[in-house]
Formats: structure tokens, C-alpha cells, sequence
């Protein structure tokens, strides 16, 4: 626990959560979103962060509390979010 973002940023690190969140069903993949929650417009600018939004989409987005998550963040800044450099390929897999 506490870990989730410092991996999401790191270029190898990255993979293993990617993993966990397409691996695990999503009550399990809960603790990533949840560590997520706070900085999910960061890390979804982040070159790393946007593959983990990606495959909670992919693979989460049915658990209400990730469908949540991803929908008030993308909904504030969808406009700009669809325009970055990273953050489009989370605002494609919507």
C-alpha cells in the first residue's frame, strides 16, 4: 500500500501494475484506483501513468468505484485530455 504511484511512474515498474489490474478481477484491482484517485489528471499525462488507465478501463471499469473514478476524471478535462500527448490513448479506450 502507498507504492501504487511511484510504479506507475517507473519505466519497468510500470508493466507489473499493468499486469496486476488486467490479471486480477476488479474487486481485487480495487487499490489501484484508489491510490490512483488523487492524482489521476497527473498520471494520466504521465508517460507510464496513461497505461494504467488504460487497463482499468480495459479490464475494471465494470466495479462502480473505477467507473466512477474514470468518469469524474476524464469528464473535468476531457477536452485537454484528449489533446496530450498521453492522455489520448486513455480518452481512446473510452
Amino acid at each position: 500500500k502507498g507504492s501504487v504511484r511511484d510504479a506507475c511512474r517507473d519505466k519497468h515498474a510500470n508493466f507489473v501494475v499493468a499486469k496486476a489490474v488486467a490479471m486480477l478481477p476488479a474487486d481485487h484491482a480495487l487499490f489501484v484506483a484508489r491510490e490512483l484517485e488523487a492524482c489521476a489528471q497527473d498520471m494520466m499525462r504521465h508517460k507510464f501513468g496513461c497505461r494504467i488507465f488504460c487497463r482499468l478501463i480495459e479490464h475494471s471499469c465494470s466495479h462502480p468505484e473505477v467507473a466512477g473514478l474514470i468518469e469524474h476524471a476524464v469528464a473535468c478535462r476531457a477536452g485537454d485530455l484528449g489533446r496530450h500527448e498521453y492522455a489520448h490513448f486513455v480518452v481512446a479506450c473510452l
